[in-house]
């Protein structure tokens, strides 16, 4: 599907919405329908009475009761802009964005539970549904809303897998905006230009009838970047229409489209970042990503106590890559590139039935998920632009999972508990129908399936002064990838089989607002990484993926916020916001006797956040936000790679950024947009893989007009 389709659907939504709004208005006229309280937005998230800045106990059928959660409404600062993953995650606690001047791929880590690259130990969402390229066989990270379409985030830490899969790391559910019945018309564009010949425009259109909703989006980013091959193109697209059938039932259709072409300059040395972070060394390579994805989702109040939660969603993602050696001139450019082409096709269903029993909640459903990944590398000498060559390899890969799982919220006074079961059933298949050159082993075509039990017990004791007690323990497991049980550039032996990395965690806390506009939550935690995957020789010409080691993982984390009303005016905010995540971990088995002891790959010591959001009651918005992380190390072993003027040191270096950004009204429908990212023009690096680093955006400075009628 391309981005013509896309913008066909939009136009014709677009022109279908003036006989459908008259349509509404008359009905409407004729009889005097109730206002649909029962279901008033699919996917919404509304904050618990209690605290604004955790999300409700149940929602769309999941129980969020007695886990640590953070929710964060994203309007009371300004509107991220220009992909800053940084900015839109200012008042999560302990995430590390692993930074990238392109949008191309996004790379996350949470408590050093694993490389954050392309974001493969986070479980992230979109309105509850995963936007990984293969949930399991491939968690990897392309594709990432645009920051105007969104909402809210929704962060569940343990017991996360009980709600949305089994992922070892933490659940970042990214909430969307959504139509609203009874609004009529109304829309906004943005447009800013910045640094690097920066061009973004976030176009929204919506409309709210009775019992019909609908909304497009439309976003369009480029940049020449901040180094030579750095450029980007990104367009994404979003068709959403909301259908209030009754008061018991709503449908929701949704239409969604993204693609990026990003350069890829090349990773640098320790020695070259230092001497020159603007040097260039693959001047051809490129990543292209092309998704889509169509979404079903139905809400039905069965009785008044019942309710079931449906959601279908069917997608796809095109993963191409062009990369060829590292060169730097007078050198000649190498005689040819690796053109990796990988597909993925999913079908997912997720149905939900909660209701409740007396005063206590039940909720019950299953997951069935299918993804079909075929994937292609191709060699041409033509290293400047080919998108096809000669065949390399060919695998055709599918996943296969089905889950059902079962969880309560019990209330005794003011105790509640939450106790859950889910029980897994994940299958992946590998059929390798053209081998690499060179490999001696026999093509692979085989089905490697597991089975897995999975529990979570959460507990939640109410205070006095607007307080609460928690207590959540969890089991997950990282599931096995393609890449584990089929890697097609490796010499795997046929006895290559490793079982899923599990996990333990426990989490106690204590969160409240004992005094009007202040939040604090503070917890202790623990997670155990155990039977992680690596890679082991066996022959001089076998590998093997084993189940080499465990990790420990612990700590405490803080959050506060002090909402300060009325400083320059009655109706005026400033919410002044910090956190601090202390991690201490340590790997304590390991086959490789020399590990034990040293501490895991990208788990920094501390993450501290703090920042300042003002509004006004007029609708200015400025926010100013500072960031730090501690030094930690990129491998397991705490060791450097490559020597001499190749040489990567271990440790990624500590790193202080802010950021400054502002919204100010011209006029009631006219905004002045504007910020500069990397506010003192730190010069740093955050994204370390084993043929280098990737230098972090330098300050960067936007401007734009935002209309809204």
């Amino acid at each position: 599907m391309s981005m013509r389709i896309l913008s066909v659907a939009i136009h014709l939504v677009l022109i279908g919405l003036v006989p459908i709004a008259q349509a509404n208005n008359s009905a409407a006229a004729e009889r005097q329908g109730a206002k649909l309280d029962a279901i008033e937005v699919l996917g919404q998230v509304l904050p618990e009475p209690r605290f604004a800045q955790i999300p409700v106990e149940l929602q769309d059928g999941k129980v969020l009761a007695g886990k640590k959660s953070t929710s964060v409404a994203l309007d009371v600062q300004p509107t991220v802009q220009d992909g800053n993953l940084r900015n839109l995650f200012a008042r999560l606690p302990g995430v590390v964005v692993s930074e990238l001047a392109q949008p191309g791929i996004f790379n996350l880590n949470y408590r050093g539970l694993g490389d954050p690259h392309e974001s493969e130990f986070i479980n992230v969402m979109e309105n509850g549904l995963p936007i990984a390229s293969d949930w399991f066989g491939y968690p990897t990270l392309y594709y990432f809303p645009p920051g105007g379409r969104l909402e809210r985030i929704d962060f569940v830490r343990g017991g996360s897998g009980l709600l949305y899969g089994p992922q070892i790391g933490p659940s970042i559910n990214l909430i969307t905006r959504q139509p609203r019945l009874g609004s009529g018309w109304a829309g906004r564009s943005e447009h800013i230009g910045g640094s690097d010949r920066l061009y973004q425009t976030f176009n929204e259109l919506s409309y709210g009838g009775e019992c019909f909703a609908v909304l497009v989006d439309y976003e369009h980013r480029s940049s020449d970047g901040p180094r030579a091959n750095a450029d980007y193109r990104l367009d994404s697209g979003r068709v959403l229409l909301d259908f209030h059938l009754s008061e018991r039932s709503a449908w929701q259709f949704e239409l969604l489209q993204y693609q990026t072409s990003t350069g890829e300059p090349g990773r640098l040395s320790t020695a070259e970042f230092a001497s020159n972070r603007d040097l260039v060394k693959t001047p051809f390579n490129r990543l292209y990503v092309d998704w889509y994805g169509l979404r079903l989702r139905n809400q039905t109040r069965l009785s008044d106590n019942w309710g079931l939660f449906a959601q279908y969603s069917h997608g796809g993602l095109d993963r191409l890559s062009r990369r060829s050696s590292a060169f730097v001139a007078p050198a000649s450019p190498p005689g040819s590139t690796n053109i990796d082409l990988q597909e993925f096709k999913h079908n997912t269903l997720d149905l939900r039935l909660a209701g409740d029993v007396g005063n206590h909640t039940i909720t019950s459903g299953f997951t069935l998920y299918r993804n079909d990944s075929p994937r292609a590398r191709f060699s041409s000498a033509n290293v400047a632009s080919a998108r096809n060559g000669t065949p390399v390899f060919v695998q055709d890969r599918e996943t296969r999972y089905s889950a059902v799982f079962a969880e309560a919220l019990l209330r005794f006074g003011h105790w509640s508990l939450t106790p859950g079961l889910r029980f897994d059933d994940l299958a992946l298949g590998i059929n390798e129908s053209l081998l690499s050159p060179g490999l001696q082993r026999a093509a692979i075509q085989r089905d490697f399936a597991r089975q897995e039990p999975l529990y979570s017990l959460g507990l939640m004791r109410d205070l006095p002064k607007q307080q609460q007690f928690y207590f959540n323990a969890a089991s997950a497991y990282r599931p096995i990838r393609f890449d584990d049980v089929g890697n097609p550039t490796a010499n795997l032996s046929l006895s290559n089989q490793p079982d899923p990395a599990k996990g333990r965690s426990l989490e106690l806390g204590l969160r409240g607002s004992p005094i009007q506009g202040l939040y604090y939550d503070i917890s202790l935690f623990r997670t155990d990484f155990d039977d992680k995957v690596e890679q082991l020789q066996i022959s001089p010409s076998d590998i093997v993926r084993v189940n080499s080691g465990d990790a420990r993982h612990q700590g405490a984390e803080m959050a506060l916020e002090y909402d300060w009303r009325g400083l320059f005016g009655p109706d005026d905010h400033l919410l002044l916001f910090a956190s601090a995540a202390l991690l201490d971990a340590e790997i304590v088995a390991s086959r490789d006797s020399n590990l034990v002891g040293r501490t895991p790959a990208f788990a920094p010591k501390r993450i501290l956040r703090a920042g300042a959001a003002y509004r006004s009651f007029a609708g200015a918005r400025y926010a100013l936000t500072a960031h730090h992380v501690s030094a930690h190390f990129w491998r397991d072993d705490n060791r450097g790679a490559g020597s001499g003027n190749a040489a990567i040191l271990a440790q990624v270096p500590s790193y202080t950024v802010a950021d400054l950004n502002a919204e100010i009204p011209l006029h009631p429908q006219l905004r002045l947009l504007a910020g500069v990212n990397n506010l003192f023009d730190r010069n740093y690096f955050s994204r370390v893989r084993s043929d280098g680093v990737e230098p972090a955006p330098e300050r960067a400075v936007y401007a734009g007009l935002r209309v809204t009628f």
